[in-house]
Formats: C-alpha cells, sequence, structure tokens
C-alpha cells in the first residue's frame, strides 16, 4: 500500500467514523439527496476524486440537525 493509499485510508475512516457518530445520534444521512449510510458517503467523499461534495445541513422546526447531506458539486469543467 502507497502513502497515497494510507492517507486515504485515513481519511475514509475518519470521516466514516464521524458519520456513524452523526447516525447513531439521529440525524439522517443523505447522498446526492437519498438516504445513506456513512461508509457510502465517506467512500464518495474520498475515494472517488472527480467529485467534490458539499454538506449541507438541513435543521427541522426546533432548530436542531435533522439531516446532513451530501451534494455533489458541479465543476466550472464540466458544466
Amino acid at each position: 500500500m502507497t502513502d497515497y493509499e494510507k492517507m486515504q485510508y485515513i481519511q475514509y475512516m475518519q470521516m466514516k467514523d464521524e458519520l456513524d457518530n452523526v447516525a447513531y445520534n439521529g440525524i439522517r444521512l443523505k447522498l446526492d439527496g437519498c438516504f445513506s449510510d456513512a461508509h457510502s458517503i465517506a467512500a464518495m467523499c474520498v475515494f472517488h476524486e472527480e467529485s467534490d461534495y458539499l454538506r449541507d445541513y438541513r435543521r427541522d422546526d426546533t432548530g436542531a440537525v435533522a439531516e446532513l447531506n451530501f451534494d455533489k458539486v458541479q465543476r466550472e469543467e464540466d458544466l
């Protein structure tokens, strides 16, 4: 395994752990508008370098975070 692959794996595990904790606390996870899980989102954000994702925190009526959405960002060269 190269140093770059090790770095990616560490980033993946850190993000997956963070999102597992978010989901454990009752916050729904979405990827491009569809319900998803920590593994899928972390893998897309870390290993699929051709795509960038923006975090979007959605709140409920009380102001608490209810959803964490990851939306694919269109790059200028892709338009």
